[in-house]
């Protein structure tokens, strides 16, 4: 909700639920059919909801002697390539 930049309200109202219910989904343990309805009025993918984002456009994968490596910003990729 925080990077689409959608309050609990505004999720609710997209669900058509209260913003306590949408509290007690979010501290709780939601259906799968929750979690699809969250996911479509946040354009988002259901496995999107779990995984960490970045806040940055900014990803490198590095593959590092057969181990794949992310980096979010520039400056992480930077201090890792400083060290090898």
């Amino acid at each position: 909700m925080k990077q689409k930049g959608v309050s609990r309200k505004d999720l609710a109202n997209k669900l058509g639920i209260n913003p306590v219910s949408v509290s007690r989904i979010i501290n709780g343990n939601p259906t799968v059919e929750t979690l699809q309805k969250i996911a479509n009025a946040l354009d988002v993918t259901v496995p999107e909801l779990f995984a960490p984002q970045s806040e940055s456009n900014f990803t490198a994968l590095i593959d590092n002697e057969g181990e794949l490596r992310r980096f979010d910003s520039a400056d992480e990729l930077k201090r890792f390539l400083d060290k090898i």
